[in-house]
């Protein structure tokens, strides 16, 4: 399972994406809605026509890296959106990775330093 740190921000492309895309291909989706120098600390999720497969592209320090995965039954489930990019927290994203329908999940409040 992929690690989520919590500090990144994680960004879910909401448009069906050709899982034949690589490391130029994924880059150019991502290219022209932010700029190079703020790709650190981003990760970026796409999602198949099918909706059984997904790619994690992210900057690892010294280059970008892309985690894969593909289901072997069932299909991922995420929210809906009208925008291009939506922002998920990482509790999310790893719900979603676990076969979760966040739709149906709600969560609690909790102290944030964000709140005070």
């Amino acid at each position: 399972m992929l690690s989520l740190p919590y500090t990144f921000q994680y960004y879910f492309y909401n448009q069906p994406t050709d899982m034949r895309n690589s490391f130029n291909g994924l880059q150019s989706l991502i290219m022209d809605q932010f700029d190079s120098q703020a790709l650190p600390g981003k990760i970026f999720v796409f999602l198949s026509k099918r909706k059984d497969s997904v790619k994690v592209f992210y900057w690892d320090n010294d280059g970008f890296a892309i985690w894969y995965k593909r289901l072997e039954k069932g299909l991922f489930k995420f929210p809906s959106s009208d925008e291009k990019y939506m922002v998920l927290s990482s509790e999310i994203l790893q719900q979603i990775f676990l076969g979760f329908d966040t739709k149906f999940s709600k969560k609690l409040k909790r102290f944030s330093l964000d709140m005070v």
